[in-house]
C-alpha cells in the first residue's frame, strides 16, 4: 500500500517554520555528494530483461575495464571493479537490441545493485530507398525522413529500426541509457525534462550500421505522450546520448507539432526531445523499520537487518507526471539496539531544479519483486509493448512525498514502512537462508549467486536471487512480504550458480520457520552442469511413467528420481509442488489437470518433448532452469487460464523432423517466449489459433522450412505483426484467419511455389498482402475471403492454382496478369470490386464463378477473359455494373454449364446490355443460361434488365443439355445461328423477341431425356418462322406471348411424343404450323387462346390415333372434340 505526504503543498514545512503539530521535524542534515572523477571498488550484481520482463541471455556487460555474459536468469556479476564514485556506468548490449546502459551510484568495498536494465529490440518501421531518399512512419508515430543519396557509401534499402521510449512509462528509466544527466551547449552540467526519446538505426541489407554523409541530415519526428501534450512547447532542445561518456550531449532544435516534435539530425543512435534544467540538491535520510515481523528471536534480526531490500528513489513533475530521476539508496546500515529493528541510509541525489512541486516516491524493491512503482498518468503509443504491471502494492509498501526544492536544500527523512508500520493481519513475515558456496574443489564460490524458490506447501509462492559476497562464497537470500500472506512459506527450494564455472548446485530442499534466519551447516556444492548434466549420479528411470492419482503422484515424489527416460504422463493433479529432485525428462506431458502452476516441473532442466492439454486452471508455464536445446515438439492445447510459456534455453525445435509447434486454444496466451530459438527447420508445422499474442517476435532470430503443413494462424484478435517469422520459409500450407488486428503479411517468407493452400480469411485490418502476393507462383489454392480492409490483392507472378476471392468488403482491384492455369476459379461479393485482370488464364477445368452478390450498386463495369480456351462449368451471376460481354474470344469449350444471370438484382440497378462475345465457342456439354430470371414471369426481378442484343455465340453448335434465354429488353439473337441442337429443354422466357431467326439451323432438341420446347411470356413475338429447320423435337409448350398469330416455323416436325401445350396466345389464330406432326403423342393442351378458331393443324395427329393420353381443348374461340376433328369439323 502506497501512502502519501505532503511536503511544502498546503503549509510548506520545507520553507516556513509554521507547521503542523504531528509533521515530522524536517532533518537539517545534508550528506555530502560525491565527487565525480575518483574510481572506487565494489562488485556490480544486476539483471537484464526485455520489454516482457523475460530474461535476457548472453548479454554482454561491460564496466570498469571488465566484461560478462548474463547467466540463463539474466543476472549478471562484475566482480572487483573500479567504478567512478559518483556516477558508475556500465553498458549492456546483444546482437537484436538496442543497447543498454546504466549510472548509478556504487558501493564501495560491498556490492552495488544497480536499477533494474531492460534491452528494446530492434524493431522495422519500414524502409528506404536510399539512392531515391524516402520517409517511415511507425503505428505509435516516429517519423524518419532521408533525402535522396544521404547515407555514407550506400545506395540500397534501407531498414529503419525503432524503438520509443515514453516518459511516462513506469519503466523509463529501465528502458533508457544511462540516466538524465546532461551537458548542455555551454558544456554545463544539468538534467533532462523528456518529452520523447527514441533508439534509431538505419541498417544496410545486411544488418550493418550506416551514416549519414557529411553535410546531409535526416529529419526525425518523436510523438509526445498524450498526457504530457498540453505543456509540451512550441520549441525544444534536441539531445542524443553519448555512449562512450554515458551522458547526454545537446545537438539541435525541435518544434511542436501535431502531437510531436520534429528535427534535423546528422547521425543516429538514441534521440532525446527534453527541457535542460541545472542540478539541484535532494537530501535523504531513509528509516527502514520491521516493526511487525512474527515471531522473530533477537539472534535473528541482525542476520536479517544486515541483508535489506534495495529501495528505488522515483521523481516525478508533479504537473506532467514525467519522470526526473531515478537511482538506488546505498544499502541502510542497521541502528544498533534499536527497537523495533532499525536500519539507516544518508545520500544527497543530485535532479533537475524545477519551480513546481515533485512528486517523491521510495520503494523497497527485491529480486523477484516489481522493479519501479506504477504510473497511473501512462498514455502509450502504439509502438510501445508497455510493461507488466508490478505487483509490489500487495506485499511492499511504498510512500510518496510531495516536494518543492529549497536553497539552501532541507533533508527529508522517510520512514518505511510509512508510520513505522507494515501490514496487517499476521504482519510482515521475512524468509531468510543463509550458508556458504564451494566449487567442485571445495574452494569458495566468489562470483555467483543464491536462487530460492519459496513455496507453501507444494505451491511456489515466490523466487528471488540474492549475490555471492566476498571471498568465503557467504550468501544470505532474504524476501520480505510486508502483509500477511494467504499461504505462508513453509520451505523453500535452493539453488546456487557459479558464473564463474558455469555450474550450479543441486536443488536443496529446506524447511523454513518464517521470521526466523536459517543457517545451512553444510557448504552448498556447486558442481553440477547448468546443461542438465547429472554428474553420474542421478537416480534414472528408465522408460514411461505415467502419475495419474495420488497415490502415483507419492510414489513418484518418494522415489526421488532425477531423471525420466521416456515420457512422463501426468493427468488428474491439482498440486505439483513437491517433485523437487527431477531434473530430466524425455518427454512431459501435462493432459487434464487443476494446477494453477508447474509446481516442481518449473525447475526442470531438460525437456525434449512438450505437451501440455486442457490444463483449465493453469496460467504460467515457464521453465526458468531449462537448459537443453533441441526440444522435438511444443504442444500448447486448449487450457484456458494460460498466459505465458517460456522456454528459455530452446534453439532447435524438431531437429529430427516429424513433429511440430502447436499451440491452439490457450484463449489468454499472451506471452511466447523462446529467446534462444534458431531453428525450426525440420518442423512439420507451426500452429498458432486462439491466442493473445501480439506478435511472434520469438521466432526472429529462427530460420528454417517448414514442412507439409505450413503455417496456421488462426483466431488471434490481439496479433498485429508477424514479421518475427521473417527467417522461416513456409513451403506447403499457409492459412491466416481471423487475426482481425492484423494489417501487414510483412514476415511471412514463402517460396515461388506452393504445394497446398495460401488461406486469407477474415482478417479485418489486413490491407498489405505482398509478402505473399509477390512471390507466389503456383499452390494448391488460393483463398481470399472476408478481409474487410484490402483493397488490392495484385499477384504480378501467380502462374497456376485454385483461387477463391469473397466478401472482401473494400477489394477494388485483383490483378493476376500471368495466372494461367486452375480448376476453378470463384470471384464472388466483393462489392468495390473494380477491375479484375486474370488475362493469361487460359484453362479451367472444373468451374469459373464470377457472382457480384446481392449488392444493387456494384463497381465491375467491365470483365474479359480473353485467353481462355476451355472450362468445366462457367457462371457470371447478379453482377450489376457489367455493360457488355463482348470478349472471350478464345473460349471453345465449356465443359459443364455456361449461366450468364442477374436473378437477384432488380432489373432498375443491371446494367448489362449487350452479350456479343464467345464467338469461338463451339459446344457447351451441359446447359446454356443467359438471363434466366424471367422464366418465372413478371413476379421475379431481373426479368426487365437492359440486355437488348445476343450476338455472341456464332460458332456454337451444340448445348447438350438445356438451352435458357430471357431478358424483356432482348432484342436480338442472332449470334445463335450455328446452332444445330439442344440436349434437354429449349427455353425462349421472357423477351422482348419479335421472331426467332437466329435459331435458323437448330434441328434437335430435348432428345436427351425427353425435354420439351418452352416458348413463352415474350410480349412482342409474333412468329416462329425462326424454326423451319426444327424437324426432331419431344414435346413443345407455347404460352402467354400475346402478339403471336400462328406457329410457322414447326412445319418439319413429325413427331412429339411428349405433348403439345398451346395456352394464352390471345392472338394466335390458326396452329397450322403443326400440321405434320403425327403418332403418338402423351398429351394435347390447347387452352385460352382467346381469337383462335382454326385447330385443323392437329388433325392428322388426332386421326393418326397416336393420342393415348390427355386431350383438353377449351377456352379458345373454338373448342373442338377428338371427334369434331376426326370428322374435319376442325374450325370456326
Amino acid at each position: 500500500m502506497s501512502k502519501k505526504f505532503i511536503y511544502l503543498l498546503l503549509l510548506p514545512v520545507l520553507l516556513c517554520a509554521c507547521r503542523k503539530n504531528n509533521a515530522p521535524e524536517p532533518d537539517t542534515r545534508i550528506p555530502d555528494i560525491p565527487k565525480e572523477g575518483i574510481n572506487i571498488q565494489t562488485s556490480v550484481f544486476g539483471r537484464i530483461v526485455n520489454e516482457k520482463e523475460e530474461p535476457l541471455t548472453g548479454v554482454t556487460v561491460s564496466g570498469g575495464g571488465a566484461t560478462v555474459l548474463t547467466d540463463v536468469n539474466g543476472i549478471f556479476i562484475l566482480k572487483d571493479v573500479m567504478l567512478d564514485q559518483a556516477r558508475a556506468y556500465i553498458t549492456a548490449t546483444k546482437p537484436g537490441y538496442f543497447n543498454g546502459s546504466r549510472t548509478f551510484r556504487p558501493v564501495k568495498g560491498g556490492m552495488t545493485r544497480p536499477p533494474l536494465i531492460k534491452l528494446l529490440a530492434q524493431k522495422s518501421i519500414g524502409t528506404i530507398n536510399a539512392a531515391a531518399g524516402g520517409s517511415v512512419t511507425s503505428k505509435g508515430g516516429i517519423k524518419i525522413a532521408l533525402p535522396a543519396d544521404a547515407l555514407d557509401g550506400y545506395g540500397g534499402t534501407v531498414t529503419v529500426v525503432a524503438s520509443y521510449v515514453n516518459p511516462t512509462s513506469p519503466d523509463f528509466f529501465a528502458r533508457m541509457p544511462g540516466d538524465l544527466a546532461a551537458d548542455n551547449k555551454d558544456n554545463k552540467r544539468g538534467a533532462l525534462i523528456s518529452y520523447g526519446m527514441s533508439h534509431i538505426d538505419l541498417l544496410d541489407d545486411k544488418g550493418n550500421k550506416l551514416k549519414i554523409k557529411a553535410g546531409k541530415q535526416a529529419t526525425v519526428t518523436l510523438p509526445v505522450p498524450k498526457s504530457l501534450q498540453g505543456s509540451a512547447t512550441p520549441s525544444i532542445d534536441m539531445w542524443y546520448f553519448d555512449e562512450t561518456k554515458g551522458i547526454w550531449k545537446q545537438e539541435g532544435t525541435g518544434t511542436y507539432q501535431n502531437g510531436g516534435y520534429t528535427g534535423q539530425v546528422s547521425h543516429f543512435s538514441i534521440w532525446n526531445y527534453d527541457h535542460w534544467n541545472p542540478l539541484g540538491s535532494l537530501p535523504f535520510i531513509l528509516r527502514w523499520m520491521l516493526s511487525k515481523i512474527s515471531s522473530m528471536p533477537p539472534e535473528g534480526q541482525e542476520e536479517i537487518m544486515n541483508n535489506p531490500p534495495d529501495f528505488l528513489l522515483t521523481v516525478k513533475d508533479k504537473k506532467t507526471k514525467t519522470t526526473l530521476y531515478s537511482d538506488v539508496f546505498p544499502p541502510p546500515a542497521p541502528k544498533a539496539g534499536s527497537m523495533p529493528p532499525e536500519a539507516t541510509s544518508e545520500v544527497t541525489f543530485q535532479i533537475p531544479t524545477v519551480t513546481d512541486v515533485m512528486e517523491v516516491t521510495v520503494t523497497p524493491v527485491q529480486p523477484g519483486g516489481p522493479d519501479y512503482p506504477v504510473n497511473p498518468n501512462y498514455s502509450p503509443t502504439e509502438d510501445e509493448v508497455p510493461p507488466p504491471a508490478p505487483s509490489y502494492a500487495t506485499e511492499a509498501e511504498s510512500v510518496t512525498v510531495e516536494v518543492t526544492p529549497t536553497n539552501p536544500p532541507t533533508t527529508i527523512t522517510i520512514t518505511l514502512p510509512p508510520q513505522g508500520g507494515g501490514g496487517g493481519g499476521n504482519g510482515e513475515t521475512v524468509v531468510n537462508v543463509n550458508g556458504k558456496a564451494v566449487n567442485c574443489n571445495n574452494k569458495p564460490v566468489t562470483t555467483g549467486y543464491a536462487f530460492l524458490s519459496m513455496r507453501s506447501g507444494n505451491t511456489i509462492v515466490k523466487s528471488t536471487t540474492a549475490p555471492i559476497y566476498g571471498n568465503e562464497g557467504r550468501f544470505t537470500v532474504q524476501y520480505i512480504f510486508y502483509t500477511a500472506q494467504l499461504n505462508r512459506v513453509d520451505n523453500v527450494v535452493l539453488t546456487v550458480y557459479d558464473l564463474a564455472t558455469g555450474k550450479k548446485s543441486k536443488d536443496q530442499k529446506i524447511q523454513v520457520n518464517p521470521s526466523v534466519a536459517h543457517m545451512l551447516q553444510e557448504p552448498v556444492v556447486v558442481c553440477d552442469n547448468n546443461g542438465g548434466g547429472d554428474n553420474g549420479n542421478a537416480k534414472v528411470y528408465n522408460g514411461n511413467y505415467s502419475i495419474n492419482d495420488a497415490k502415483t503422484l507419492k510414489a513418484f515424489i518418494d522415489s526421488g528420481y532425477n531423471e525420466v527416460s521416456g515420457m512422463l504422463y501426468v493427468s488428474n493433479q491439482s498440486d505439483l509442488g513437491g517433485i523437487i529432485t527431477l531434473k530430466k525428462v524425455w518427454g512431459l506431458e501435462l493432459r487434464s489437470n487443476t494446477v494453477t502452476s508447474l509446481g516442481g516441473l518449473a525447475e526442470l532442466e531438460s525437456i525434449s518433448y512438450l505437451s501440455l492439454v486442457a490444463n483449465g486452471q493453469l496460467v504460467n508455464a515457464a521453465f526458468p532452469k531449462l537448459a537443453n536445446k533441441d526440444i522435438q515438439g511444443i504442444h500448447i492445447n486448449h487450457n484456458y487460464s494460460l498466459t505465458a510459456l517460456t522456454l528459455p534455453s530452446i534453439e532447435n525445435v524438431s531437429p529430427l523432423g516429424n513433429d511440430n509447434i502447436s499451440i491452439t486454444g490457450n484463449p489468454l496466451l499472451k506471452t511466447l517466449s523462446i529467446p534462444n530459438l534458431r531453428s525450426v527447420n525440420k518442423c512439420g508445422n507451426i500452429e498458432i489459433t486462439n491466442t493473445l499474442l501480439e506478435n511472434l517476435n520469438t521466432f526472429a532470430n529462427a530460420s528454417g522450412t517448414l514442412g507439409s503443413w505450413g503455417l496456421t494462424l488462426v483466431d488471434n484478435p490481439a496479433l498485429t505483426s508477424v514479421s518475427g517469422l521473417k527467417n522461416v520459409v513456409i513451403t506447403a500450407r499457409l492459412m491466416i484467419d481471423q487475426c482481425i488486428k492484423l494489417s501487414t503479411l510483412d514476415g511471412i517468407n514463402i517460396p515461388a511455389d506452393m504445394t497446398d493452400y495460401v488461406t486469407l480469411h477474415r482478417n479485418d485490418l489486413l490491407k498489405d498482402i505482398t509478402a505473399v502476393s509477390n512471390k507466389l507462383k503456383t499452390t494448391g489454392g488460393l483463398s481470399i475471403q472476408l478481409n474487410k480492409a484490402l483493397v488490392t490483392a495484385s499477384f504480378p507472378l501467380y502462374e497456376k492454382g485454385n483461387l477463391s476471392c469473397k466478401e472482401n468488403a473494400s477489394l477494388a482491384s485483383l490483378s493476376l496478369p500471368k495466372f494461367r492455369e486452375a480448376a476453378s476459379v470463384d470471384i464472388s461479393n466483393n462489392v468495390k470490386l473494380a477491375s479484375i485482370n486474370m488475362d493469361a488464364l487460359a484453362t479451367l477445368s472444373n468451374s469459373f464463378n464470377l457472382d457480384g452478390g446481392y449488392e444493387k450498386v456494384q463497381a465491375l463495369t467491365t470483365f474479359d477473359l480473353p485467353a481462355l480456351k476451355t472450362c468445366g462449368r462457367f457462371t457470371i451471376v447478379n453482377c450489376a455494373a457489367i455493360t457488355h460481354l463482348d470478349g472471350f474470344a478464345s473460349l471453345e469449350f465449356v465443359d459443364g454449364d455456361l449461366v450468364i444471370s442477374n436473378a437477384n438484382i432488380p432489373g432498375a440497378n443491371l446494367k448489362l446490355q449487350t452479350i456479343n462475345g464467345f464467338n469461338k465457342l463451339t459446344e457447351v456439354r451441359f446447359s446454356l443460361g443467359l438471363e434466366t430470371a424471367a422464366s418465372s414471369g413478371d413476379g421475379l426481378v431481373g426479368y426487365d434488365g437492359p440486355l437488348n442484343s445476343i450476338k455472341g455465340f456464332k460458332n456454337l453448335k451444340k448445348v447438350g443439355a438445356m438451352f435458357n434465354i430471357g431478358g424483356k429488353n432482348l432484342q436480338d439473337i442472332s449470334g445463335f445461328s450455328n446452332l444445330e441442337s439442344i440436349g434437354q429443354d429449349f427455353r425462349i422466357i421472357t423477351t422482348g423477341l419479335t421472331g426467332l431467326e437466329g435459331f435458323a439451323k437448330l434441328s434437335s432438341s430435348g432428345l436427351n431425356e425427353n425435354r420439351a420446347i418452352f416458348i413463352q411470356t415474350n410480349t412482342k413475338l409474333t412468329s416462329l418462322k425462326g424454326l423451319a429447320s426444327l424437324s426432331t423435337i419431344v414435346g413443345i409448350f407455347i404460352a402467354r406471348n400475346p402478339e403471336l398469330k400462328d406457329l410457322q416455323g414447326l412445319e418439319k416436325i413429325k413427331s412429339i411424343r411428349y405433348g403439345i401445350t398451346v395456352s394464352v396466345n390471345d392472338k394466335l389464330t390458326n396452329i397450322d404450323g403443326l400440321a405434320n406432326v403425327e403418332g403418338a403423342i402423351s398429351s394435347i393442351n390447347i387452352t385460352e387462346n382467346k381469337v383462335l378458331a382454326n385447330l385443323c393443324g392437329i388433325t392428322k395427329l388426332v386421326k393418326g390415333g397416336g393420342n393415348t393420353g390427355v386431350y383438353a381443348v377449351s377456352g379458345n374461340a373454338h373448342n373442338p372434340t377428338v371427334d369434331n376433328i376426326k370428322a374435319g369439323n376442325c374450325s370456326k
